[in-house]
Formats: structure tokens, C-alpha cells, sequence
């Protein structure tokens, strides 16, 4: 079994100058490595063993360097369940050198320098510029490490989902998935740990990624020194120097490349806690139908249960589940069904009883002195009643669980949606999962206090599993509420239980920002608030800034007012026009979803991603793809009556008018619209048609291609398209489109270069700048008219 004491692994990470507590590592530390025992070195990988200290250093390609090291004669035992590929870098066993008692690892513009003595550190230069420094010490008397590094003058972004501003500069955050009801500004930590940030330096960047699913810290306070920190009794993290989308990229071929949803997982989606029955569902999906309004997805909260059990359906209120979704899919519209981790304990359950069976539940150590086993299953209360939780870190659990879903994918449920996971458990300390119970961690028993932050991750690796092996060829959606590091491979993750506030609000974009740095780009939050009841301005602001993150779904709790936007109606039509903007960029919002998937670069980015660290300040807009910048209104009207665009280059458009527009802006607030500008040299794909459900695009999907052009009269576009459901892209049947657009006086020339084999039944419509009279497509004349070409 892991080692049952905790030690306080310090990773630290550089410095500011602010007003704020000092963060410091206790005097009488001790960090000598003592006699060096042996070392060898292969392939980049150097093993060092002293007398105090055992450490592994790995050069990786990407590049990135990997550090694991702990205090004894040995390493003890871990299993990432983040990591999916560490590929050494090429011909790295040449790269050794011995120098100024140091062990010096060079190659390409880096280099990593380790002590032969004294305190055990690592150093990683860039073009011979010092980037990151830490040193580990040891705690004797409280059994800790420190990786300590001297103070530089670094802002800190990432840590996936933290509460507060987008820059994590300055505070300190607690990495330990907890179920936080109505947080608010200051909670943390929250629902979700991804313990990699990214550091922005002066002339330089780089990120790291701490691998170590137990309780975590990172302090980014004054101090002379700055730390993270994690309970357990080894480190391993991983240094990722370049600039921010390398940083990104690596990070996320490290973790695993965010997973490529069905298309209408980015339509609207709605949900409360709950729809109560059958007809409430079917009220709801005929009154978008009935004001003309685009959804994709409803939901099945846990009131469609029976008794609120997991795989299971209440037949008094839900009598034919599986005529609703075939009525539904008729209208366009999915179903997504809630699936939470506790299972009653009930003996005439058969979920329950088939998991006693395969002994696949968490366990505890059984004090009893004439039990058989020295184990018992773990207990705990949630809303069926006393549950028991499987443990996803248990290979065998997975075959378990994928046979409970045919339950429910036989009622035409689509998606599954896994909630509770952190996992949250009621009435106890911490509101969570006993630290001593015992997981399976594949094979070697360990306590879950050393797991706790993978629950959720393993979870929704089952789930995507199970699916995937019953639906081989259907792309699946699944939404989670908890995740840690890996998680981009399997679902989307929504910022959980907010409140309906404008500093809510602001959180969304700032979370989302965060979370898409820290390898999450399908994400979002409760539109109008799930705690609470939005007014309409509010709501309203949220359905704009909603219509340009990833994840778009209004959801709120029992005992609120309705939320639905339909009731929304003095605002509807603005509302209307919003959602149908939504629609209208699928298109364009597909294929960075596409491109996220290859690349790990977020969907949701701050400005610094794309222009620079001259906009590290630049927190209130956003860009949605590298094309478009939104500026959402954050405050009501009553608050704030101007908003301030940044606008970085030469030229952008108006999204709305198609106005050019040049140098940063003041605009003055009005509810009806938010600044949204489209970057000058783009082109831009969308849907022009007026459709409600993606489903409808199996009838058209002809492209327009709006022509944005530069100063210069330049424009480049990217396209993606697919079945929209299947696997099938995988094997090639897709279509890459790269666009390309010169003019010069009325003439244009466009060209298209495509990479995949799928054959497309569809038009491409361009719209021309308005003093364009000619163009050719490939080579070939096409007839310009009303500003408009069609290329069949």
C-alpha cells in the first residue's frame, strides 16, 4: 500500500511584487542529497541516486522536461491517469555533459542543469536565458518537500477552473475537487483541479503541470520564494518552455488531445433541475418549436429516476420514456440523461448488487476484529439515500459499468451527463469521500485522499468507454462536472452550481479562459445563473456572451422562476437573434473545435494567445476562434454605460454592420447587441439559412464564406466538415478546406485546397467586399452578382 503519511511537495513558481502574505518555506529545512550512490544516463534520461534523495530527470519531445523525485532509496509507486504519451526526444542520449559540477542536458535552444551536490535542483535555460529554477529541500520534522524557487518577475494564468479574476498572479489556490454550492468570487477550491499554469515572463513563457492527484497548493503570494504544493510522497511534474500555444500543445499531447464532440453538442442545450415529467419535457421542446427558437439538447435531471437512482426511470411520470425521444428526435432535438456515481445501497437493485458482486465499490478498512475480509465497502449518503461509489481506478469496474448503460441508451437517451463526481458526499467532513477509504489504483491498494482528484476523470473515462464500446462508430457527448488533467480526452465540463449574479457572470468568462489554457476547451457555465432567479437583463447578457463559448446550456434549480429564454419577453427578439447567431457560426465554431482537437488550442482564448504579452491585461474581451473578438457586457446598464474595445492590428469589422473599424473603441451600451468584430484578412464560414436543430443540416448545409479583407486586400479561411456524428473523420472521410483571397482594384482571386476523401453535395456562397466585380475560384471565372459568388 502507498506510504499512509502526507508530505507537502512545494512546487514553486515565480514571482511579483504586490502588497499581499508573504509565502515562505519553513527555517531548518534540509536539503542535502548526501553521498552520490550511482547515476546513469540513457536516452535522455538521467537516474540519480544519493544517500537522501532518489530523482529522475527526462527530456521529452515537445520539448519538455520531467522531473520525479523523492526523499529515500527509492521512488515510490505511481500511475498517471493523465498521462497518455511521453515520447523521449530524439537523439537525446548524446546530449550529456559533465560541468562546473554540474549535470548539464543540452540540446536545441535549451538546456537543464542539475547539481552533482549540495541540494537537489533543477534549472532549464532557454537561448542560455534561465526560465525556471527550483531546488528541493526537506522537512524532517513534518516529513514535507519543497521545490523552491527564487522570486522573478512572472504573471501566472491556468489552474483550469479557480474562482476571481483571470490572472492568477498574486493569490493562492487549493487544488481539491469539492461540490460548492452557490460559490461566489473567493471560494476555491471548487469542482475541478487541473494543476498546470501557464507563466508569462519578460521575453519568454513556459508552463508546468503537476502529476499528483492528491490534495494540492499553489501559492503565487509575496514572499521570497514561491511554492505549489502537493500531500503526497513524491513529485513529479513537468516543465513545458516556449511560447503560449507550444506551451499548450505539449501540454495536451502529454494529457491527451481534446476529444472531437458530435457537432450538436454545440447547439443550445436546455435543462432544470428538474423537468418533473414526460409532458413538462415535451411543453418545454413545443415551446421553443412554438417561438420559432434553435435548441438541440434537452435534459433529463435526477427527477427522471426512480427514487433518484442511477440507470433507472420513474414510469409514473416518464410512462414511455422512448416514445419522448422518438417525438423529440423528431423535433430535432437529444436527450441527455444525468448519471451520478452513488449507488443505493438496496439489495433489490440490481446495479447495486451486480457491483457487490464484482467487488468493484470503493472499500474501507473493516475494524472489526471477526471480519473475513480486512476490507468492507465504503459507504455514504447522496440523493438515492446510502450509496455506495464504484472505483473507476479498478479496471474491472469499467466492463461493470458499460453494462449498465443499455438501460438507458434503449430509451433513446444520447449523451450522458455525470454529475456529483467529485465525488459529493452529504452530511460529512468536507463533504466528500472519507480520505482513508481504499481504491483499487490499479492494483496496488491506496488510500482515495491520494486519488481523490481523479474520481471524476475516472469516471467520465469509464462512461466514454462504455459508450464507445456499445455506439463503435457514434461520437459521444458526455458533460461533467468534476475533472483534473485528461479530461479534454473524454467530455465537456461546465463551471457547476453559480448563482444568478452579474459577478457570476464575469466568472464565465474568466473560468472558461482559464480552463481552455489549462488543456479544457469545450467548457461553460449555467446561463442565467443556477442558483437564483436572473432578471431579464442579466439573462439576457448571459444568452450574448453565451453564444460564443463552447458549451452553451441554460439550466437552473428547483424552486426558482422559469428560465427557459421563452419567457424572457420583453427581450425575446434580442435573445432570438442571438441564439440564431449561435446557428449561424456553427460553420466557423466547428472548425476551431476541429482545430482544438489537433492542436489543444482553446476555442476561448485571451488576447496574449494571439497577439502577444502586450495584452496580458486585456481581460473583459475575448476571442472566440482566432478571427472573432467579443465584448461581452459584464455590468448592468445601471452600472456601466460604455464599453472599451481593444482592437490589436490594423483592421476589424463590425460582426453586425460590416463597418470597418480601426484602433481601439468606446461604445456606448445598449442591451440590444454586444461589440462583437471579425479580424481584417479572415474568412468566414457560416450557415446563412435559418435552421433550429443540427439535425436539420442533414437536408443543407451550404456554406457562405464572407470575405473580410485586409488593408492589404488579403483574407484566408478554414474550413471543417464532417458527417457530424461519427468516428468516420478519423479514417479520413472529411473534408479541410484552407481558402485563400487576393484582390487587387475590382478583381479578385480565391483558391480552395482541401485535405480528406469525403464528398460533399453542397455551395459554397461567397460574399464579396462590395467593390469586387470579378473573381476566379481555382483558376476559373465565377459569375459575381449582388456581390455574391456560387461555387456548385
Amino acid at each position: 500500500m502507498k506510504k499512509l503519511f502526507s508530505v507537502f511537495l512545494m512546487l514553486f513558481i515565480l514571482g511579483f511584487t504586490a502588497l499581499c502574505q508573504q509565502a515562505t518555506v519553513k527555517p531548518g529545512t534540509f536539503g542535502e542529497m548526501g553521498k552520490l550512490l550511482s547515476y546513469d544516463y540513457n536516452y535522455g534520461k538521467l537516474v540519480l541516486n544519493y544517500d537522501n534523495i532518489s530523482a529522475v530527470i527526462e527530456i521529452l519531445d515537445g520539448p519538455a522536461v520531467k522531473v520525479t523525485a523523492a526523499y529515500g532509496s527509492s521512488l515510490p509507486y505511481h500511475y498517471s491517469y493523465s498521462v497518455v504519451s511521453e515520447k523521449p526526444l530524439s537523439g537525446a542520449e548524446k546530449l550529456l555533459f559533465i560541468s562546473n559540477g554540474m549535470y548539464v542536458i543540452r540540446w536545441n535552444d535549451y538546456e537543464v542543469r542539475v547539481p552533482e551536490k549540495g541540494t537537489f535542483g533543477v534549472t532549464v535555460l532557454q537561448k542560455g536565458k534561465k526560465i525556471f529554477k527550483g531546488s528541493i529541500v526537506e522537512d524532517e520534522e513534518e516529513e514535507k518537500l519543497y521545490l523552491v524557487s527564487p522570486v522573478e518577475k512572472e504573471r501566472y494564468f491556468g489552474l483550469g477552473e479557480k474562482t476571481g479574476a483571470f490572472e492568477l498572479t498574486h493569490r493562492s489556490f487549493t487544488m481539491y475537487n469539492s461540490d460548492t454550492y452557490k460559490y461566489h468570487t473567493s471560494t476555491d477550491p471548487v469542482y475541478v483541479s487541473i494543476p498546470f499554469y501557464l507563466a508569462m515572463g519578460d521575453g519568454y513563457s513556459y508552463g508546468v503541470f503537476v502529476d499528483n492527484p492528491a490534495k494540492s497548493e499553489f501559492c503565487f503570494l509575496k514572499g521570497d520564494e514561491y511554492y505549489s504544493a502537493v500531500y503526497d510522497d513524491r513529485i513529479d511534474f513537468y516543465i513545458f518552455p516556449g511560447e503560449p500555444k507550444t506551451v499548450i500543445g505539449n501540454y495536451t499531447s502529454l494529457t491527451g488531445k481534446p476529444n472531437l464532440p458530435p457537432l450538436w453538442g454545440f447547439g443550445f442545450h436546455q435543462c432544470r433541475y428538474s423537468y418533473m415529467s414526460q409532458q413538462d419535457v415535451m411543453t418545454v421542446a413545443d415551446s421553443f418549436k412554438k417561438f420559432g427558437l434553435p435548441i438541440d439538447v434537452l435534459y433529463l435531471d435526477i427527477d427522471f429516476m426512480s427514487n433518484n437512482m442511477a440507470f433507472t426511470y420513474n414510469p409514473k411520470s416518464f410512462p414511455d420514456p422512448k416514445g419522448m425521444a422518438d417525438a423529440l428526435d423528431k423535433q430535432g432535438i437529444r436527450l441527455v440523461a444525468i448519471v451520478d456515481p452513488g449507488i443505493k445501497n438496496d439489495k433489490k437493485y440490481p446495479v447495486y448488487t451486480s457491483g457487490t458482486n464484482a467487488q468493484i465499490f470503493v472499500k474501507i478498512t473493516n475494524k472489526s476484529k471477526t471480519a473475513a475480509s480486512p476490507w468492507k465497502t465504503y459507504t455514504g449518503s447522496v440523493w438515492p439515500g446510502v450509496c455506495a461509489f464504484p472505483d473507476f481506478t479498478n479496471p474491472a469496474s469499467f466492463a461493470w459499468w458499460q453494462n449498465q448503460h443499455p438501460a438507458l441508451l434503449k430509451l433513446g437517451i444520447d449523451g450522458f451527463w455525470n454529475d456529483m463526481n467529485e465525488p459529493s458526499v452529504f452530511n460529512v467532513p468536507g463533504g466528500t469521500m472519507a480520505p482513508e477509504a481504499i481504491q483499487n489504483n490499479h492494483g496496488t491498494p491506496t488510500e482515495h485522499k491520494y486519488l481523490h482528484n481523479i474520481y471524476g476523470l475516472t469516471m467520465i473515462s469509464a462512461t466514454f468507454e462504455a459508450v464507445k464500446n456499445l455506439l463503435p462508430n457514434k461520437r459521444i457527448f458526455i458533460l461533467t462536472r468534476a475533472a483534473y488533467s485528461g479530461a479534454q480526452r473524454y467530455a465537456f465540463v461546465w463551471t457547476g452550481d453559480n448563482s444568478a449574479d452579474w459577478s457570476h457572470l464575469g466568472m464565465n468568462l474568466s473560468m472558461s479562459m482559464n480552463l481552455g489554457l489549462s488543456g479544457i476547451p469545450f467548457n461553460g457555465a449555467d446561463i442565467g445563473g443556477y442558483t437564483g432567479s436572473p432578471n431579464e437583463e442579466l439573462f439576457t447578457r448571459w444568452i450574448q456572451l453565451g453564444t460564443f463559448m463552447p458549451f452553451m446550456r441554460d439550466h437552473t434549480e428547483k424552486n426558482t422562476l422559469p428560465q427557459e429564454p421563452y419567457v424572457f419577453t420583453k427581450n425575446l427578439p434580442i435573445i432570438k437573434k442571438y441564439m440564431t447567431i449561435r446557428y449561424t457560426l456553427m460553420p466557423y465554431l466547428y472548425t476551431m473545435a476541429y482545430e482544438a482537437s489537433v492542436s489543444g488550442v482553446p476555442v476561448v482564448r485571451p488576447l496574449f494567445l494571439e497577439f502577444g504579452d502586450k495584452y496580458l491585461d486585456v481581460d473583459k474581451e475575448f476571442l472566440f476562434g482566432d478571427s472573432i473578438l467579443v465584448v461581452p457586457a459584464l455590468d448592468p446598464l445601471s452600472k456601466s454605460k460604455t464599453l472599451n474595445a481593444v482592437l490589436p492590428g490594423e483592421a476589424w469589422y463590425d460582426y453586425h454592420t460590416g463597418k470597418t473599424v480601426k484602433g481601439d473603441q468606446k461604445i456606448t451600451a445598449v442591451i440590444d447587441d454586444i461589440p462583437v468584430f471579425v479580424k481584417g484578412g479572415t474568412i468566414l464560414p457560416t450557415y446563412a439559412f435559418e435552421y433550429k436543430s443540427t439535425m436539420e443540416l442533414d437536408k443543407t448545409r451550404d456554406v457562405t464564406l464572407t470575405v473580410y479583407p485586409d488593408s492589404a486586400g488579403n483574407a484566408a479561411g478554414r474550413l471543417f466538415e464532417d458527417d457530424f456524428v461519427s468516428f468516420d473523420y478519423q479514417k479520413g472521410m472529411y473534408l479541410y478546406s484552407k481558402f485563400s483571397y487576393t484582390s487587387k482594384g475590382n478583381t479578385a482571386e480565391m483558391t480552395s485546397a482541401a485535405e480528406g476523401k469525403m464528398v460533399l453535395k453542397r455551395k459554397l456562397i461567397v460574399v464579396l467586399p462590395k467593390d469586387i466585380t470579378a473573381l476566379t475560384f481555382n483558376g476559373k471565372p465565377v459569375a459575381v452578382k449582388d456581390g455574391k459568388a456560387v461555387i456548385e
